[in-house]
């Protein structure tokens, strides 16, 4: 059949008796590309046009992968481009919108910032709702870049940290400002964070103060669902490193009078003893495993507990990896690539 919608309403009207509902209408346009179906189908009729609008305003949709980039245009002035990808399409490029986006749109693949700005942090505001629970924060912003720091510290985290459900970061890029920032994420159920344990006295304090901040995060129960913490380190960790990180959460779970749940999931270079420890004052256990034959599991858990569930949590922290998280959002930026905005001086650091 011809794809002119005039043949195409032809046809249907040939039909005769031939009568579909509107509800299988609308289940059809969810099987149909979202240009065709308002491009199309909604030439059709004004049944099909009133069809067509009822579809876009109560269609749960998700955007695909967008890259916020500054560009030039033909006559040299700066503009914003998103470029935009779904579903291993190809690549399409747009103005950034100016407008809030319709309720029907839920969530994302994923959403990477390589420039900010007024304009940009306007966009993030409009979208802030996309926020939620199932998103993931994947920080990039290398030390030293305090221009950048200051703008993401004041300007995007206050929009994006209070609903986010995960994170992806380096202890050392994020220092002695791990403790803020982690301090606005109430939601945060998973990170997973890379550490190079360099000997450099300056990468070691930043990775210490991280560390601290990682440590007061793990032990502040959620608030929601007693659902498990998940930590997981993305690099290889040495021996004395491992064993100090479980002295330290052996010792604090002996005297916690506060049950808290958690896995952590480390790889290792050699071996460690495993062991079972009990807090009856708590009802909890703490719990080390080996996994295979590099991957260490530490969990804190209730004594009685509900095993599926926990098994379940523990094969989440095991099989996470950090790129192939879905609703992530990349903050790939230096001081380059920030616009000229009076929230952030040039050097001072935001802690």
């Amino acid at each position: 059949m011809s794809d002119h919608p005039r043949v195409q309403l032809q046809h249907l009207m040939q039909m005769g008796e031939l009568n579909i509902c509107n509800d299988i209408w609308l289940c059809i346009f969810t099987l149909i590309e979202p240009a065709e179906v308002g491009l199309i189908m909604a030439l059709l009729s004004d049944r099909f046009d009133a069809l067509v609008d009822m579809h876009f305003r109560t269609r749960k949709w998700t955007i695909g992968n967008l890259k916020i980039v500054l560009s030039m245009d033909d006559v040299g002035d700066e503009q914003h481009i998103v470029k935009w990808r779904k579903n291993g399409g190809p690549t399409k490029h747009f103005s950034l919108p100016q407008q809030s986006p319709p309720r029907s749109l839920v969530g994302f693949e994923r959403i990477s910032f390589f420039y900010i700005d007024h304009t940009v942090i306007a966009f993030v505001n409009r979208i802030q709702r996309l926020f939620n629970a199932d998103a993931t924060l994947n920080l990039d912003i290398r030390h030293g870049q305090n221009r950048s720091w200051n703008i993401v510290t004041q300007e995007i985290w206050p929009l994006i940290a209070p609903n986010i459900g995960g994170m992806i970061f380096d202890l050392g890029q994020l220092g002695d400002r791990a403790s803020t920032l982690l301090s606005k994420c109430t939601k945060l159920r998973s990170i997973c964070c890379s550490a190079r344990f360099s000997d450099k006295l300056s990468n070691y304090r930043d990775e210490a103060f991280a560390g601290h901040a990682l440590s007061n995060w793990i032990h502040t129960p959620l608030n929601e669902c007693g659902h498990a913490k998940v930590l997981k380190f993305g690099k290889s960790c040495v021996p004395n490193i491992v064993r100090g990180m479980t002295e330290q959460l052996k010792e604090t779970f002996l005297r916690d009078s506060t049950p808290v749940n958690y896995v952590v999931v480390l790889q290792l270079l050699s071996g460690i003893a495993s062991f079972d420890l009990k807090n009856e004052g708590t009802r909890e256990r703490l719990t080390i495993r080996l996994i295979g034959n590099n991957l260490l599991l530490i969990a804190r858990s209730p004594i009685v507990r509900d095993e599926q569930q926990w098994t379940e949590w523990e094969n989440e922290a095991v099989n996470m990896k950090a790129e192939q998280q879905k609703n992530l959002v990349d903050i790939h930026i230096g001081d380059m690539h920030i616009g000229p905005l009076s929230a952030a001086g040039p050097s001072q650091q935001v802690k």
